[in-house]
């Protein structure tokens, strides 16, 4: 076997243990393989992507192109997707303008033709109108992904494919020297670990979600999006498709609070002014207030938490008490219930035994009266139905007659 064969075996192999491996999960990214454009499986994973999160903008930017054919973006932009590509190599660029002419001439698509840096990455997308808000980024710049990345303070993407360095073990904080003359040699000197960009995400408010098993792209999610209020009139807020809730009564000036493109009220006392703010939403009670309206109520941000906090405090002190682990306790209170009824079947079965022997024919007096037979007496019980109990066990012994019993009750 040559080496090229071996080595296409062995990726083979390593291929399908990572499928078997993402299988176990399904959410792993590694299990939507499609690549229509991309280079790898990006057009599967970024199809995924937004089949969870939704579009909104359906905008994207992408550093680093290619000629066009064989990019991220491509197939977006075929699906009717808006959006800017940058690239620094001439010769790719022609071809840009030869083969996508139809939408750069439409300004569906833009084209910026530069060596992008650290610097002046910002001014070039500032000068290409680029959108703060985003629905995609994506960074293919060998040398510098993480440092343009990091530079990129005016967009605020939804969702972000990084190239990373995979010969970095993931765990390691690791990103070259900025130099914005450097140039890519093919060896592993290039670029940032996972670790960094992860680190280098949550500065910006973005989750690493996944990358793809050839260890060529991370995947990130927003986790925070912007808050705007503005105070306008009520026509103008309602042509905008303003909602407002709960029937109240609004002037002529309203406030309009929005979260993108998706959500729109008003409201006069949200004060977030990121979503990232408002943190974890737990639903505390859900209740009718009209026909066709529910009300809930919620806890946010350290309300929640401390909702949590107690609720796991609790489960571990009942799990303490019940000695078994906090997962197991369903299980154990099920086993347990179980036995209190067959407990109580057994209480109620001596109890009707003792008062079958406290009533027998030996230790009642049954006196007759005009011929028929009759009980009387106060008894001692602990309920009304061990008062019909007796009852019963009476009939069942003088078989016709009249039979009275008392009790106190407490």
């Amino acid at each position: 076997m040559d080496d090229e064969r071996r080595q296409m075996t062995a990726l083979a192999y390593e291929l399908a243990l990572a499928r078997v491996r993402a299988g176990r999960d399904p959410r792993e990214l590694c299990l939507f393989t499609t690549q229509c454009f991309s280079q790898g499986p990006e057009d599967g994973i970024i199809a995924e992507v937004f089949r969870r999160i939704g579009t909104r903008s359906r905008f994207f930017i992408e550093i680093g192109v290619g000629d066009g054919r064989e990019n991220t973006t491509r197939l977006l932009l075929t699906l009717g997707w808006r959006g800017i590509w940058v690239e620094g190599n001439p010769k790719s660029c022609a071809a840009i303008r030869c083969d996508f002419a139809a939408p750069l001439a439409s300004g569906q698509l833009k084209l910026i033709e530069a060596m992008v840096t650290a610097e002046n990455i910002g001014p070039l997308l500032r000068e290409a109108d680029a959108p703060q808000a985003c629905d995609y980024l994506g960074i293919d710049l060998d040398m510098n992904t993480y440092h343009i990345w990091k530079a990129l303070r005016g967009v605020a993407p939804r969702a972000a494919c990084i190239e990373y360095n995979a010969s970095i073990p993931p765990s390691y904080e690791f990103a070259v020297p900025y130099d914005p003359e450097a140039v890519w040699d093919g060896s592993n000197w290039y670029g940032a670990g996972l670790k960094s960009l992860e680190l280098l995400g949550a500065e910006k408010n973005m989750r690493l979600v996944g990358c793809d098993f050839y260890g060529v792209n991370a995947f990130f999610i927003s986790e925070n999006e912007d808050l705007t209020a503005q105070v306008t009139d009520i026509e103008t807020a309602t042509a905008e498709g303003a909602m407002a809730l709960f029937g109240e009564k609004y002037g002529d000036q309203v406030r309009m609070v929005a979260i993108g493109d998706y959500s729109k009220e008003l409201c006069g006392g949200t004060h977030s002014h990121h979503t990232g703010d408002i943190g974890p939403f737990k639903i505390t009670s859900e209740s009718s207030v009209a026909a066709g309206i529910r009300r809930i109520e919620a806890l946010t941000g350290t309300g929640a938490l401390k909702y949590f906090q107690d609720q796991e405090r609790t489960l571990k002190e009942t799990a303490v008490l019940l000695k078994t682990a906090p997962h197991a306790l369903a299980d154990r209170i099920h086993r347990l219930l179980e036995q209190q009824k067959e407990l109580e079947k057994e209480v109620e079965r001596v109890k009707a035994q003792a008062m079958s022997r406290q009533f027998g024919p030996s230790s009642q007096e049954i006196r007759e009266i005009n011929g028929v037979k009759v009980v009387s007496q106060q008894v001692s019980v602990d309920s009304p139905r061990d008062l019909r109990v007796m009852l019963d066990n009476l009939k069942d012994q003088i078989k016709s007659g009249v039979v009275v019993l008392g009790a106190v009750a407490e």
